[in-house]
């Protein structure tokens, strides 16, 4: 009891640092852990050695996502959060203050009343303010051995990236592995060559002008993945959880092996990068910002019963008073014959429909009824900004100059789902892609801190039917193969490696990472789909041949039986 007191002072001391103090621990020469620690760390291996580097480093991550979702929240919010994390102090204070006078070993009634109120008071505030419900610690830190044993399966693996001393380093933890890998190249390097990778990767969007570099993307997997690998043994999925110079970069899209040669010229545009080995054949790949991501620790799992398999989408919205010349929304414009398309496939493959389109695709229907619906799709125009979270948002229907037309981060936080997933299948960046692009996950992560267990979005919009033809390939794989949510992405985009459209005239492959490698996946990634059953496939056909052969027999037995007689 008295390490819980403990913490949450800490946690709330931390809460209060500035974001440069907290986070440039990470990013600068300043180590995040002490040198003598990491040091022990890198040569014994030790587990428990490991595990207070786990601890640390998801703290300082925490931290920094807390000071930036309090940046997206109004003055007066940021007010009432810190008088509100004030009065908190002031009862944890108290407790610690009666632990002193007692030695450290109080009459068991009177901490349990200390502990009542303080519980009481977060609840409390909780309740009352569920946007605030991320400032305080409401759940114990997480430790290596609780991720092995919950939070993980058998052939998943975490690999957190950090800078400490110019040197990039990765903890990687897997079901039986937990291990710190350094890198030979100096963190500046190799954020060079990710930078360069990302300004080529998303220079353009006309797709026919579109440019990826397959020397870089096999660079950066020699420098990134193959150190990591040998400690991956049989995994197949890896949930990344970047630094902040490495969210722009979408890992998938590294190449293994060395660009083919000698391949023979084709007429079909992009043709030549169905043959690059990229990193989504060996792993299924999803982002967090934090391990906590992964758990549904935020989520009263008691909201889902009586949910059953209803799905919600909202798309082609009207808007009012915007701008038409905005970019974001002349390209969702452009797209919204191939919305239509989208949502038609998904309603043909999936469940319980209720479908809002036009003047019914209202915010207040999303807020209000946030906890209505397991699965939640959106093709609204939407933007997640990499540099500045407080400037990402989705679009509804209704006049653009009034706030209930839009959902910023910190409605987000309010809402309160009970989905198991949110998709934003139509939205695009905003902002730039620099050395710094954190801001791009905390959107998503808000949605995360609402309720939802997890999150799809796109980094960039992609042009014409692709993004249609790309979301009814996953919802065929969550439906048709049973498959949980972060394998139904990574089998919809090497489904894309194959496939072809026809712009203007000209053949264009769906190989180019630009088709498909913008994808991301945040949040569980053991989610299944509502029709998910435990039966296996091969016996319900093993059903269905008994069934016919019952039924043959029998038609059989009175066919006979009406010529014996």
């Amino acid at each position: 009891m008295k390490y819980k007191f403990l913490h949450c002072a800490v946690i709330y001391l931390l809460l209060l640092l500035p974001v440069d103090l907290l986070w440039g621990q990470l990013a600068s020469g300043e180590p995040a852990i002490s040198d003598s620690l990491l040091k022990v760390a890198l040569k014994t291996q030790n587990i428990d050695v490991l595990n207070n580097v786990f601890i640390h480093m998801e703290r300082l991550r925490s931290q920094h996502i807390q000071q930036l979702i309090l940046s997206c929240l109004s003055d007066s919010s940021k007010r009432q959060v810190l008088n509100l994390r004030h009065r908190l102090d002031e009862l944890m204070h108290k407790a610690e203050k009666m632990e002193q006078r007692h030695g450290g070993t109080p009459p068991s009634d009177s901490l349990q009343a200390y502990k009542s109120e303080i519980d009481s008071y977060r609840q409390n505030v909780v309740n009352r303010f569920p946007e605030f419900t991320c400032f305080f610690g409401l759940h114990d830190s997480l430790s290596v051995r609780y991720v092995q044993m919950h939070l993980i399966g058998e052939k998943q693996a975490v690999v957190e990236w950090w800078v400490q001393n110019q040197r990039l380093l990765a903890l990687i933890i897997s079901k039986d592995t937990v291990a710190i890998v350094p890198f030979r190249q100096t963190a500046a390097e190799i954020f060079a060559s990710v930078r360069q990778f990302n300004n080529i990767l998303y220079a353009e969007s006309d797709p026919t002008r579109l440019h990826f570099s397959p020397s870089l993307a096999y660079e950066l997997y020699r420098s990134l993945i193959a150190p990591v690998e040998p400690f991956l043994g049989s995994v197949h999925t890896i949930v990344m959880i970047p630094c902040r110079e490495l969210w722009g970069l979408p890992f998938e899209c590294l190449i293994t092996k060395p660009s083919p040669t000698g391949l023979q010229t084709s007429a079909v545009l992009y043709d030549e990068y169905r043959y690059f080995r990229y990193l989504i054949y060996r792993y299924a790949i999803s982002y967090n910002v934090t391990v906590m991501g992964l758990a549904d620790a935020l989520i009263d799992m008691n909201n889902r019963k009586g949910l059953g398999r209803r799905l919600l989408s909202m798309s082609t919205p009207v808007i009012n008073y915007i701008d038409a010349d905005s970019e974001w929304y002349r390209r969702y414009q452009e797209n919204i014959p191939y919305i239509e398309q989208e949502v038609q496939r998904i309603a043909r493959r999936m469940w319980r429909h209720e479908r809002l389109t036009g003047t019914a695709a209202k915010r207040s229907v999303l807020v209000d009824r946030s906890r209505d619906f397991r699965w939640i799709h959106l093709s609204l125009p939407a933007v997640i900004d990499a540099n500045s979270p407080k400037q990402s948002f989705i679009t509804f229907s209704g006049d653009i100059r009034q706030p209930e037309t839009i959902l910023r981060v910190s409605d987000a936080l309010r809402c309160r789902f009970a989905a198991d997933q949110i998709i934003l299948s139509r939205s695009t960046l905003g902002g730039t892609i620099d050395s710094v692009n954190t801001g791009m996950a905390i959107f998503p992560h808000a949605l995360l801190l609402g309720g939802a267990r997890s999150v799809l979005w796109s980094r960039w919009q992609i042009s014409g039917n692709t993004a249609a033809r790309f979301m009814g390939k996953f919802y065929w794989e969550l439906k048709y193969k049973r498959q949980t949510n972060v394998l139904a992405l990574q089998g919809a985009k090497i489904d894309a490696l194959g496939d072809s459209f026809i712009h203007d005239g000209v053949e264009i492959s769906r190989a180019h990472p630009y088709f498909w490698a913008s994808y991301t996946l945040m949040g569980n990634v053991n989610i299944r789909p509502p029709t998910f059953s435990t039966v296996p496939p091969y016996l319900v056909i093993i059903i269905v041949y008994l069934i016919v052969g019952v039924v043959s027999l029998i038609i059989v037995r009175k066919t006979v039986d009406t010529k014996t007689e």
